[in-house]
Protein backbone atom coordinates (compact mmCIF):
# COMPACT_ATOMS: atom_id res chain seq x y z
CA UNK A 1 0.00 0.00 0.00
CA UNK A 2 1.38 3.34 -1.07
CA UNK A 3 2.64 5.68 1.93
CA UNK A 4 0.67 9.08 2.83
CA UNK A 5 3.12 12.00 2.13
CA UNK A 6 4.08 14.20 4.97
CA UNK A 7 1.21 16.32 3.75
CA UNK A 8 -1.81 14.26 3.18
CA UNK A 9 -1.47 12.48 6.74
CA UNK A 10 -1.31 16.21 8.29
CA UNK A 11 -4.50 16.73 6.31
CA UNK A 12 -6.04 13.51 7.42
CA UNK A 13 -4.90 14.16 10.91
CA UNK A 14 -6.66 17.88 10.70
CA UNK A 15 -9.87 15.81 9.22
CA UNK A 16 -10.07 13.19 12.25
CA UNK A 17 -9.78 15.98 14.70
CA UNK A 18 -12.29 18.22 13.65
CA UNK A 19 -15.12 15.08 13.48
CA UNK A 20 -13.76 13.62 16.28
CA UNK A 21 -14.10 17.21 17.71
CA UNK A 22 -17.94 17.59 16.33
CA UNK A 23 -18.82 14.15 17.56
CA UNK A 24 -18.05 15.00 20.60
CA UNK A 25 -19.77 17.82 21.46
CA UNK A 26 -22.64 16.74 20.03
CA UNK A 27 -22.15 13.70 22.61
CA UNK A 28 -22.19 16.33 25.30
CA UNK A 29 -24.77 18.13 23.98
CA UNK A 30 -27.00 14.94 23.89
CA UNK A 31 -25.75 12.84 26.66
CA UNK A 32 -23.92 15.85 29.14
CA UNK A 33 -20.23 15.55 30.35
CA UNK A 34 -20.70 12.00 31.91
CA UNK A 35 -23.34 10.43 30.26
CA UNK A 36 -20.85 8.82 27.29
CA UNK A 37 -17.98 7.42 27.08
CA UNK A 38 -14.66 6.94 24.48
CA UNK A 39 -16.02 3.48 23.26
CA UNK A 40 -19.69 5.46 22.61
CA UNK A 41 -17.53 8.21 21.01
CA UNK A 42 -15.63 5.45 18.79
CA UNK A 43 -18.70 3.61 18.04
CA UNK A 44 -20.29 6.72 16.75
CA UNK A 45 -17.56 7.49 14.61
CA UNK A 46 -17.09 4.01 13.77
CA UNK A 47 -13.73 4.28 14.42
CA UNK A 48 -11.40 1.84 16.53
CA UNK A 49 -11.17 2.84 20.28
CA UNK A 50 -7.33 3.29 20.13
CA UNK A 51 -7.69 5.56 17.11
CA UNK A 52 -8.83 8.04 19.53
CA UNK A 53 -5.88 7.84 21.84
CA UNK A 54 -3.59 8.31 18.76
CA UNK A 55 -5.40 12.00 18.81
CA UNK A 56 -5.85 12.67 22.49
CA UNK A 57 -4.37 11.40 25.89
CA UNK A 58 -7.51 11.15 27.54
CA UNK A 59 -11.01 12.39 27.62
CA UNK A 60 -10.71 16.04 29.27
CA UNK A 61 -7.83 16.52 26.57
CA UNK A 62 -10.45 15.65 23.64
CA UNK A 63 -12.80 17.51 25.30
CA UNK A 64 -10.43 20.48 25.51
CA UNK A 65 -9.56 20.26 21.96
CA UNK A 66 -13.57 19.88 21.30
CA UNK A 67 -13.96 23.27 22.67
CA UNK A 68 -11.18 25.07 20.97
CA UNK A 69 -12.62 23.92 18.05
CA UNK A 70 -15.98 25.32 19.04
CA UNK A 71 -14.74 28.71 19.33
CA UNK A 72 -12.28 28.93 16.64
CA UNK A 73 -15.82 28.63 13.83
CA UNK A 74 -16.97 31.67 15.93
CA UNK A 75 -13.37 33.28 15.30
CA UNK A 76 -13.45 32.95 11.89
CA UNK A 77 -16.94 34.84 11.61
CA UNK A 78 -15.40 37.79 13.98
CA UNK A 79 -12.28 37.77 11.16
CA UNK A 80 -15.17 37.81 8.72
CA UNK A 81 -16.85 41.07 10.42
CA UNK A 82 -13.48 43.04 10.65
CA UNK A 83 -12.74 42.24 7.18
CA UNK A 84 -16.02 43.20 5.72
CA UNK A 85 -15.53 46.58 5.27
CA UNK A 86 -18.21 48.20 6.95
CA UNK A 87 -18.24 51.09 8.86
CA UNK A 88 -16.68 50.55 12.80
CA UNK A 89 -20.52 50.61 14.21
CA UNK A 90 -21.58 48.02 11.98
CA UNK A 91 -18.40 46.18 12.55
CA UNK A 92 -19.35 46.44 16.16
CA UNK A 93 -22.65 45.05 16.28
CA UNK A 94 -21.52 42.34 13.64
CA UNK A 95 -19.30 40.76 16.02
CA UNK A 96 -21.48 40.76 19.04
CA UNK A 97 -24.20 39.29 16.54
CA UNK A 98 -21.69 36.48 15.59
CA UNK A 99 -21.17 35.78 19.30
CA UNK A 100 -24.68 36.09 20.46
CA UNK A 101 -25.99 33.70 18.13
CA UNK A 102 -23.09 31.26 18.37
CA UNK A 103 -23.98 31.36 22.22
CA UNK A 104 -27.56 30.71 21.30
CA UNK A 105 -27.14 27.67 18.93
CA UNK A 106 -24.95 26.37 21.09
CA UNK A 107 -26.74 26.70 24.41
CA UNK A 108 -26.45 22.75 25.56
CA UNK A 109 -22.89 23.09 25.11
CA UNK A 110 -22.23 26.09 26.94
CA UNK A 111 -24.61 24.98 29.64
CA UNK A 112 -22.47 22.24 30.23
CA UNK A 113 -19.26 23.01 29.71
CA UNK A 114 -18.84 26.24 31.03
CA UNK A 115 -18.30 25.33 34.88
CA UNK A 116 -16.27 22.44 34.00
CA UNK A 117 -13.90 23.32 31.53
CA UNK A 118 -14.45 26.69 30.35
CA UNK A 119 -12.96 28.56 33.08
CA UNK A 120 -9.85 26.29 32.37
CA UNK A 121 -10.18 27.10 28.86
CA UNK A 122 -10.59 30.66 28.89
CA UNK A 123 -6.78 31.64 30.48
CA UNK A 124 -5.75 29.52 27.84
CA UNK A 125 -7.62 32.23 25.19
CA UNK A 126 -6.27 35.20 26.79
CA UNK A 127 -3.62 35.29 24.06
CA UNK A 128 -6.53 35.82 21.45
CA UNK A 129 -8.73 37.93 23.45
CA UNK A 130 -5.64 40.30 23.51
CA UNK A 131 -5.60 40.26 19.94
CA UNK A 132 -9.43 40.87 19.67
CA UNK A 133 -9.16 44.09 21.69
CA UNK A 134 -6.08 45.31 20.01
CA UNK A 135 -8.52 44.54 16.85
CA UNK A 136 -11.69 45.86 17.85
CA UNK A 137 -9.78 48.89 19.37
CA UNK A 138 -8.27 49.96 15.98
CA UNK A 139 -11.92 49.79 14.47
CA UNK A 140 -12.85 52.04 17.26
CA UNK A 141 -10.22 54.27 16.67
CA UNK A 142 -11.48 54.50 12.56
CA UNK A 143 -15.20 55.32 13.79
CA UNK A 144 -13.81 58.20 16.10
CA UNK A 145 -11.66 59.36 12.84
CA UNK A 146 -14.96 59.11 10.79
CA UNK A 147 -16.94 60.96 13.45
CA UNK A 148 -19.31 57.80 14.13
CA UNK A 149 -17.89 57.99 17.69
CA UNK A 150 -16.99 60.49 20.03
CA UNK A 151 -13.53 60.36 21.65
CA UNK A 152 -13.18 57.66 23.76
CA UNK A 153 -10.08 55.29 24.86
CA UNK A 154 -10.06 52.45 22.44
CA UNK A 155 -8.94 49.35 24.42
CA UNK A 156 -11.29 50.29 27.39
CA UNK A 157 -14.33 50.59 25.37
CA UNK A 158 -13.56 47.20 23.84
CA UNK A 159 -12.76 45.81 26.83
CA UNK A 160 -15.98 46.76 28.37
CA UNK A 161 -17.70 45.51 24.28
CA UNK A 162 -16.04 42.24 24.91
CA UNK A 163 -16.83 41.55 28.77
CA UNK A 164 -20.52 42.98 28.07
CA UNK A 165 -21.02 40.14 25.53
CA UNK A 166 -19.41 37.31 27.60
CA UNK A 167 -21.32 38.33 31.09
CA UNK A 168 -24.54 38.47 29.12
CA UNK A 169 -24.14 34.84 28.27
CA UNK A 170 -22.34 33.94 31.32
CA UNK A 171 -25.97 35.18 33.03
CA UNK A 172 -27.88 33.44 30.44
CA UNK A 173 -26.25 30.18 32.01
CA UNK A 174 -26.01 30.71 35.79
CA UNK A 175 -29.43 32.54 36.27
CA UNK A 176 -31.17 30.65 33.62
CA UNK A 177 -31.86 33.93 31.90
CA UNK A 178 -33.40 33.18 27.94
CA UNK A 179 -32.84 36.49 26.42
CA UNK A 180 -32.81 35.75 22.62
CA UNK A 181 -29.73 37.09 20.62
CA UNK A 182 -31.53 39.93 18.68
CA UNK A 183 -32.57 40.82 22.56
CA UNK A 184 -29.21 40.90 23.51
CA UNK A 185 -28.00 42.43 20.57
CA UNK A 186 -30.42 45.39 20.90
CA UNK A 187 -29.15 45.84 24.09
CA UNK A 188 -25.25 46.01 23.53
CA UNK A 189 -25.95 48.38 20.46
CA UNK A 190 -27.92 50.85 23.28
CA UNK A 191 -25.42 50.63 26.39
CA UNK A 192 -22.18 50.51 24.71
CA UNK A 193 -22.00 51.54 21.27
CA UNK A 194 -24.73 54.13 20.85
CA UNK A 195 -22.78 55.33 24.47
CA UNK A 196 -19.97 56.36 22.12
CA UNK A 197 -21.58 57.36 19.26
CA UNK A 198 -21.20 61.03 18.01
CA UNK A 199 -24.98 62.83 19.15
Amino acid sequence: MPRLTDKAKKLLDQTMKKEIGAETLRLVAEKGLDGWTMNDLAKNLDIAKGTLYNYFSNKESLLESALEQHFMEMEQKIREQFNSGKAPDEVMLGIASVMFNHFHAHRKIHDLLFPNLALKHFKKRKCKRKKMVLRLSEEISKGIEMGIFRPVVPDAVSEVFLGAIREFNISNIEQQISRTPEEQLQLISNIVIDGIRSK
